[in-house]
């Protein structure tokens, strides 16, 4: 699981529509629809944050780099090979 934790932002509509639908505690991470609390559930294999916001999360390089580091790996874990730096991505 990836989360994002970049809320409302002029660029994300999405974020607009989420916005005017939900209030998030202060200081709540969030992406604009979902609090990073939401997205943490039983059984999942891996869990990460990055910096970025829901409609955008695909194409972050972070997020891409834990996909790749996981079906590589099976982990995001700082101990894993990172795919980005070390040339292997």
């Amino acid at each position: 699981m990836i989360a994002g934790t970049r809320a409302l932002r002029g660029w994300n509509p999405t974020g607009w529509v989420s916005r005017s639908a939900r209030v998030f505690a202060p200081g709540e991470p969030n992406d604009g629809m979902l609090a990073v609390s939401e997205t943490q559930m039983d059984g999942i294999a891996a869990f990460a944050t990055v910096d970025a916001s829901h409609s955008w999360i695909m194409n972050h390089p972070a997020a891409r780099a834990l996909v790749v580091r996981f079906l590589e790996t099976g982990a995001m874990d700082a101990g894993a090979r990172d795919p980005v730096t070390d040339g292997q991505g």
